[in-house]
């Protein structure tokens, strides 16, 4: 069996995460990110702030940035997984999801997604009787 060879440095991992569909994306950020970081990215990124807060409140907020955030951080911190992992896959773009990758995933991580992914198309390719 032949040796396959990931290459996990910043660079290359996040080279290889722009080549996969945002499905596939979503789908390995869910397996390696924490709920908690997915609610940091959230809150540094003031631009997903009305949509999470409008989502979360199932209204439009008219609020000021500064009441919208502390309102967010409050809502967040009472937020389960489920809930933040959902905000992620409606909300983040594909950008976002890869640089979280590329921020929070150690190299046993990306070495995971590397071997999954490959396991994945490899799978779809091929019929195994």
């Amino acid at each position: 069996m032949k040796a396959i060879n990931f290459k996990t440095d910043n660079q290359s991992f996040k080279e290889y995460l722009h080549s996969l569909c945002p499905e596939y994306l979503i789908e390995h950020a869910k397996t390696n990110l924490f709920y908690e970081v997915i609610n940091d990215v959230i809150l540094e990124n003031d631009y997903l702030h009305k949509y999470c807060l409008s989502r979360l409140n199932k209204t439009r907020s008219k609020a000021s940035e500064k009441r919208i955030k502390s309102v967010l951080k409050t809502k967040l911190k009472k937020a389960d997984e489920e809930l933040s992992v959902q905000l992620m896959c409606e909300l983040f773009p594909k950008n976002l999801i890869i640089e979280t990758l590329v921020d929070y995933t150690d190299d046993d991580a990306r070495k995971d997604i590397l071997y999954n992914q490959y396991l994945w198309y490899n799978e779809n390719r091929f019929e195994i009787n």
